[in-house]
């Protein structure tokens, strides 16, 4: 079990934002629990996006996730993590997540 935690700290308003996780969070793994919860959840082009209400200048927000490694996921994924106003991108860190069994 592990947990990532990605905190925001918006420098003008950003109107919807969204955190988009790449597929490779979520390839064997387990999704535990997402606090806080996002106002709206989807999935496209094998991405998970989670929306957000509007952030205004200075505001903070801090968002974790809870994964559980699955027994019989083993190797390195692609797991970038961006952040977006709606469809506009803003902000990615790239990744990569090893998993040991």
């Amino acid at each position: 079990m592990f947990e990532m935690r990605v905190r925001v700290v918006a420098h003008r308003a950003i109107a919807k934002p969204t955190l988009v996780l790449d597929s490779g969070w979520f390839e064997e793994m387990t999704l535990n629990g997402v606090a806080p919860q996002p106002s709206t959840e989807t999935g496209r082009d094998a991405r998970v996006s989670y929306e957000y209400d509007r952030m205004e200048p200075g505001q903070t927000m801090t968002i974790w996730i809870y994964f559980q490694v699955n027994p019989i996921n083993v190797g390195h994924r692609p797991a970038n993590v961006s952040l977006a106003d709606g469809d506009r991108r803003l902000a990615t860190v790239e990744r990569t997540i090893t998993a040991f069994p």
